[in-house]
């Protein structure tokens, strides 16, 4: 985005969101029961599906992304700047474990 100069300011705008405003105040919709019964039945299958993809991937990126989505989804994803290490740590033992690590421990482990 261009600056505007120092002596210009920026117009307001009608839609502009004001201090302490709540644009969604209800929430993110909520997935019905079914949908979700749906999907955790599918779970099982989705991992089988990463972990081939993670063994077995056509490429070292595609096999990082499969890693990157198991570890997401079964620790959390780091945050971008950690203030407590040592805390993220201890609450998770793969704390600054690489994903590339991660699928040569695999690698190391079926081969």
């Amino acid at each position: 985005m261009a600056k505007l100069p120092q002596d210009r300011k920026r117009p307001p705008t009608s839609g502009s969101i004001k201090p302490g405003q709540v644009l969604n105040p209800g929430g993110r919709l909520a997935v019905p029961k079914e949908i979700r019964e749906a999907f955790r039945e599918l779970s099982p299958r989705a991992i089988a599906t990463l972990t081939r993809i993670v063994e077995f991937g056509e490429n070292d990126t595609v096999q990082l992304k499969a890693a990157e989505v198991i570890l997401d989804r079964a620790w959390g994803r780091t945050p971008a700047a950690p203030e407590d290490v040592a805390a993220i740590a201890s609450a998770n033992p793969l704390a600054g474990v690489t994903a590339e690590v991660l699928i040569g421990l695999l690698r190391a482990k079926s081969g």
